[in-house]
C-alpha cells in the first residue's frame, strides 16, 4: 500500500498504515480492515508537522520514540 499527499507544497509519499507491529487475529479481519484503503480512494493522511516525511493513516500513532502524530488534523 501506498499514499501520497502535499505537504506546504511538497508532494509526500508513505506506505504506513500506523505503528509496526500493527496486526490483526485473521486474515479476514485483516482484509475487511483494508477495504478502507481501497485503491483511488482519499484517505487522511497524519503527519509530524515537525517531520513532515512521517506520515500514516492513523491518526494518534507514535511511530518512533521521537514522532508522534497528532491527534488533531
Amino acid at each position: 500500500m501506498k499514499y501520497s499527499d502535499v505537504v506546504n507544497g511538497a508532494k509526500m509519499s508513505g506506505n504506513t498504515i500506523g505503528k509496526p507491529g500493527f496486526s490483526f487475529a485473521s486474515e479476514k479481519e485483516t482484509r475487511g480492515y483494508l477495504q478502507n484503503f481501497k485503491v483511488g480512494k482519499k484517505v487522511t493522511v497524519y503527519y509530524d508537522p515537525k517531520m513532515v516525511w512521517r506520515s500514516c493513516l492513523l491518526k494518534g500513532e507514535r511511530l518512533t520514540n521521537e514522532a508522534k502524530i497528532p491527534q488533531s488534523n
